[in-house]
């Protein structure tokens, strides 16, 4: 388990809190690579069963769509897990993946000192 997930893990000081808000930023990137790079990276596993097999196998459909499912819900679950710097409480509220507050504190998005 990652330290940052901890709810015990507070972000008290400034530089503690842009660290904070960096890992925001790093798993929205994750969540959006995950959004948006599944359709492409289908078409390139599809390519390349096309080379390795002659054709698309009937099962890829359904391994694929899984697969999928599995990396969104997983990138999802992280994206949710993010801790507020200023509380140490869920930053996001429950089946939101965006907000420019924390869903607890009220702590704005990208605050420099959350003890303000």
């Amino acid at each position: 388990m990652l330290a940052d997930s901890s709810p015990s893990m507070r972000h008290d000081s400034p530089t503690n809190a842009a660290q904070g808000w960096a890992d925001l930023d790093r798993r929205e990137l994750i969540y959006v690579c995950v959004v948006f790079g599944f359709v492409p990276a289908l078409l390139i596993a599809m390519l390349a069963a096309t080379a390795l097999f002659g054709d698309v196998p009937s099962w890829f459909g359904w391994a694929g769509g899984a697969g999928g499912m599995a990396v969104f819900f997983g990138a999802s679950a992280y994206l949710q897990g993010f801790r507020c710097p200023r509380c140490g409480e869920r930053f996001f509220a429950p089946s939101r993946n965006t907000s420019k507050a924390c869903a607890h504190c009220n702590l704005r998005r990208g605050t420099a000192s959350p003890s303000s």
